[in-house]
């Protein structure tokens, strides 16, 4: 998974999943365009990262990965029209826990898994 640096990493591996941190939306983008995208299963992105937002993260990635599940995380009241039109995206409001992480990322992989305690 390609992640913005923070706590989001941490959950992610500690719920068995490997992440690639990405500092802002542009490096994601040139990480999933310059190869990582044949190999990444999903990506997580908070809506503020700097220059580029979560969401128009998104809009750049999905012309040339349609269907590679994006999950969009915030704090703040996003408008979440791009995630509601996408059945490749999904939303995530902070502040979560790791149950919640955990199931809406099966879901958007189409898996499931056990979480630890």
């Amino acid at each position: 998974y390609i992640v913005q640096p923070g706590d989001v990493q941490a959950e992610l591996e500690r719920i068995g999943h490997r992440a690639i941190e990405a500092a802002s939306g542009e490096e994601a983008l040139a990480l999933v365009r310059g190869g990582l995208g044949s190999v990444v299963d999903l990506v997580v992105t908070d809506h503020h990262m700097g220059a580029m937002t979560g969401s128009e993260l998104i809009a750049a990635l999905r012309p040339s990965h349609p269907v590679l599940p994006i999950l969009l995380v915030s704090g703040d009241g996003v408008d979440t029209t791009i995630i509601r039109a996408d059945p490749f995206a999904a939303f995530l409001a902070k502040p979560f826990d790791l149950q919640e992480l955990a199931r809406t990322i099966d879901r958007l992989l189409g898996t499931s898994r056990i979480v630890p305690d």
